[in-house]
C-alpha cells in the first residue's frame, strides 16, 4: 500500500457532528440538530456552516421524524447517519442543502457528502491525514497522535460550542492548558505539512483567540474613584461620630484596665469601657456560643457575648456598609461596652477564665472607617453607620417602563458600580414564568426572590466590581421569545423572555480583557408580562 495516501470506504458521511435538541433550547425557537463540530475534511467547512448552527431542514425536509426518542441516531451528524444516506441512495459527491438557524437569522448552506476516508502516510501506516501524522509514531518526540487529536477535538468542540454563554468555564485557565498544545502543533506543521496540519493550526488559533477574550481600549473607572471618595467621606464621618460619642458619654467611661475583680463589680456595673482592637484570633466558641475575649491573666478579662441581638444589629449594619462602601472591610473590631452584672466563666486558650460580661453599645471596624452607635436607632428602629445618610443622597436614574432589555441590564450594572441597592432590587421581577424540561411553561405570579438570595447576590456583585471585575458591558441580546400565551379564563398573561449576555473585563498583562469563570454571571434572563416593562428573572451576582 506504500504510496496510497487516501482510500475511500463504503459509508457516506456529511463530516459534521451534531447534538439533537428535541425541545427549543438556548436561544433557538424550534428543535433541530445543533452543530458541535465540523471534521477537518468535511466539505461543509467550505460551505460556510458554523459550530452552534441549528440544522432544521435537510434537502427541504423537516427533521421531526428524527427528533423523537430512539429515532435520533440516523439524523444528520449523528453516529449512524450513514444508514440514512444509504437508505435514500445518496452518493459520494452529492450536494445536500441545509436550512440552519444562526441566532435570529435563517440561512441556507450547501455542501457535498463524502465517503468515509482512510488516510495513510508515505510508509503505508494508518494516518490522520494524507501523508501523516501516523496514528502511532514510536521513536518520535510525539508518539500517540490519534488519541491526542481525539482529545483535542473534544476540547475544541466544547469551547467553541457556546462555552462562554452556556457552560461553566474559566477562560484564563483554559487558555493556559490550550497553550500546551502549541509545541506539538508546530512539530506537526514542520514534520507532516499538508491540509490536515494547516486545519489543526487554524482551529487551535481560532480557539486561542476566543479564549483570550475581547480587548477594551478604555475602561471608565469613575465608579471606583467615586467609591474611594465616598469611602473617605464615610471614614471622616466615622471619626467625627466616634469623638462625639466619647464626648456625650464621657462621665460614664472608666479606665479599661486593670479589670475590676468580678466579686467587686458593683462599683462598675452600668459603666462604659472602650475595649482595644481585636481580630478573629480573640473570638472563641464555647458551648455552642461565640464570645470575644479581651484582656490577659494579669489585667483580667472582658467577655463579649456575640450571640445576642445587639451584635446582630451591628453585623447587619456592617454588612450594609460593605455592600455600599467597602466590600473588603478588614476583620478588625473595637467595641464599647456597658458592664453587666453578669460575670461569665468560659474556656479560653485551653483553660477556664472568669471575666466581666459587657453589652456592646457602639462598635468600630476596619481601619477606623466604620462606626455604629447602637444606642440611637433611626425612625425605623434600625441602626445606621456614620455617614450613611450622606451617601444615600446619590441615586442612579431608573430605566423607563419601555426600556430595552439591554438598558435594564445596563442600569443594573450602574447600580452595582455606584452602590444603589434600592434601584438594583427594583430591577428584579416579582413574578416569573418557568420553562420545564418538556417545554411547558408555568406562571408563578408570586415568585418573589428571597431576601437572602438578593442579599447574597448584591454582596458578591459589589465585591467583584470593586476587585477582579473592572468593567461589565452588555455584549449581545438574544431573540425575544413568546413563552406563554394569554388566557384570561386561567389568569395567564402573555409572557416574553430574552437573554442578555454581559462581558466582564479584568486586568491581564496590563490589558483590560473580557473573561469568564465561576465567579461571574454572563447570561441574564429577562421577562415581561403583557408587553410591560422588562424585569430580570435570574437572581445572581454580577
Amino acid at each position: 500500500m506504500s504510496g496510497v495516501l487516501v482510500k475511500a470506504g463504503d459509508d457516506i458521511l456529511s463530516g459534521i457532528k451534531t447534538e439533537a435538541m428535541i425541545q427549543p433550547d438556548r436561544e433557538y425557537s424550534r428543535p433541530g440538530f445543533r452543530v458541535t463540530w465540523i471534521e477537518w475534511d468535511s466539505d461543509f467547512r467550505k460551505g460556510g456552516l458554523q459550530i452552534e448552527d441549528l440544522i432544521v431542514e435537510v434537502d427541504g425536509k423537516t427533521l421531526e421524524s428524527f427528533l423523537q426518542p430512539g429515532k435520533m441516531g440516523t439524523g444528520i451528524g449523528q453516529p449512524n447517519e450513514s444508514m440514512y444516506w444509504e437508505k435514500i441512495s445518496a452518493k459520494a459527491g452529492q450536494p445536500i442543502w441545509l436550512k440552519v438557524m444562526r441566532g435570529e437569522q435563517t440561512l441556507e448552506v450547501t455542501a457535498k457528502l463524502h465517503p468515509d476516508y482512510f488516510y495513510y502516510d508515505n510508509k503505508g501506516r494508518p494516518a490522520l491525514g494524507p501523508g501523516g501524522p501516523p496514528r502511532l509514531t514510536p521513536g518520535e518526540p510525539f508518539t500517540e497522535w490519534s488519541m491526542w487529536y481525539e482529545r483535542l477535538v473534544w476540547k475544541l468542540s466544547y469551547l467553541l460550542d457556546g462555552a462562554w454563554d452556556w457552560r461553566s468555564i474559566n477562560n484564563r485557565k483554559e487558555l493556559q492548558e490550550h497553550e500546551d498544545h502549541k509545541t506539538r502543533i508546530e512539530y506537526l506543521l514542520k514534520t507532516y505539512p499538508g491540509p490536515f496540519a494547516d486545519t489543526v493550526m487554524s482551529d487551535w488559533t481560532a480557539v486561542r483567540k476566543a479564549l483570550l477574550g475581547k480587548v477594551a481600549d478604555k475602561v471608565d473607572l469613575e465608579y471606583r474613584e467615586f467609591g474611594a471618595k465616598r469611602a473617605e467621606s464615610v471614614k471622616q464621618e466615622a471619626g467625627r461620630a466616634w469623638s462625639e460619642f466619647h464626648k456625650e458619654y464621657a462621665p460614664d467611661f472608666i479606665p479599661t484596665f486593670p479589670v475590676v475583680d468580678v466579686n467587686k463589680r458593683e462599683s462598675v456595673v452600668g459603666k462604659l469601657v472602650e475595649l482595644p482592637w481585636i481580630t478573629m484570633r480573640e473570638i472563641v466558641s464555647d458551648l455552642g456560643k461565640s464570645y470575644a475575649v479581651v484582656g490577659s491573666a494579669s489585667d483580667g478579662f472582658y467577655i463579649v457575648p456575640l450571640s445576642n441581638p445587639d451584635i446582630y444589629r451591628f453585623y447587619e449594619t456592617m454588612h450594609r456598609y460593605q455592600t455600599q462602601v467597602n466590600p473588603r472591610l478588614g476583620e478588625r473590631y473595637q467595641y464599647v461596652g456597658r458592664i453587666l452584672d453578669e460575670p461569665r466563666m468560659i474556656t479560653f486558650q485551653g483553660r477556664a477564665i472568669t471575666g466581666l460580661s459587657i453589652q456592646v453599645v457602639a462598635a468600630r471596624a476596619g481601619q477606623e472607617e466604620l462606626f455604629v452607635d447602637l444606642m440611637k436607632p433611626n425612625q425605623e428602629g434600625k441602626f445606621e453607620f456614620a455617614g450613611e445618610m450622606l451617601i444615600s443622597q446619590f441615586n442612579i436614574l431608573s430605566p423607563v417602563n419601555d426600556a430595552l432589555p439591554s438598558e435594564v441590564v445596563e442600569a443594573m450594572i450602574r447600580a452595582i458600580k455606584f452602590a444603589d441597592e434600592k434601584l438594583w432590587k427594583s430591577l428584579f421581577a416579582a413574578s416569573r414564568v418557568m420553562i420545564l424540561d418538556n417545554g411547558h411553561a408555568i406562571y408563578d405570579p408570586s415568585s418573589n426572590p428571597s431576601n437572602s438570595a438578593l442579599s447574597f447576590a448584591w454582596e458578591y456583585s459589589r465585591k467583584y466590581i470593586m476587585s477582579e471585575v473592572y468593567d461589565a458591558r452588555v455584549s449581545r441580546i438574544g431573540p425575544v421569545r413568546r413563552i406563554l400565551l394569554k388566557d384570561e379564563s386561567k389568569g395567564l398573561p402573555d409572557a416574553d423572555e430574552v437573554y442578555v449576555f454581559v462581558d466582564h473585563y479584568g486586568l491581564f498583562e496590563n490589558e483590560y480583557r473580557s473573561f469568564v469563570n465561576m465567579n461571574v454571571n454572563r447570561r441574564w434572563s429577562l421577562q415581561r408580562l403583557n408587553n410591560g416593562p422588562w424585569k430580570i428573572t435570574s437572581v445572581d451576582h454580577l
